[in-house]
């Protein structure tokens, strides 16, 4: 187990490092299969691979199974309420939405630990920076202005 020693006010003090990994939205769980074959296995890290689809957390189980990884954590709620619910505990948060990541970014925050490492995924950007204007009118209402800095005002969208 890895511990780290800290000192606050000239006392010294150890402090075990347990971290936690939320993906959010797993989907096949691939992502954290990645993370839980692929971290030091001497940190007792734990994975939790959430998904709201009972199919989708059915495969979660069936492939950390497959893997042989009893890292993982299955489990099957809607991605905010997840993240609420894990407020101030997660060391990494990674988010992989189908469409934009804003729905789900004051959760995250929510769940973050201080030094929380947040991953997000946005399988939207080109939409939202202005590639495909008739689209993102469609999805989000918005018209987006296609220019050096369209990535920075797409995130601003919805």
């Amino acid at each position: 187990m890895k511990e780290t020693k800290h000192k606050l006010n000239g006392n010294e003090y150890k402090m075990e490092f347990k971290p936690i990994i939320v993906e959010a939205l797993a989907a096949s769980v691939l992502r954290s299969i990645r993370y839980a074959k692929e971290l030091p296995q001497d940190i007792p890290f734990k994975v939790i691979a959430n998904d709201i689809s009972p199919s989708a957390v059915e495969a979660i189980k069936r492939n950390s199974e497959y893997n042989k990884i009893d890292r993982i954590i299955p489990s099957q709620k809607d991605a905010v309420i997840l993240l609420h619910e894990n407020s101030g505990k997660a060391d990494v948060i990674d988010l992989d939405p189908y469409g934009a990541p804003n729905l789900f970014l004051d959760a995250a925050m929510s769940a973050a630990k201080n030094g929380c490492l947040l991953c997000v995924t946005c399988t939207d950007m080109a939409c939202l920076a202005g590639t495909h204007v008739g689209a993102c009118y469609a999805k989000y209402g918005s018209m987006p202005w296609h220019s050096s800095n369209g990535h920075e005002f797409g995130l601003r969208i919805h």
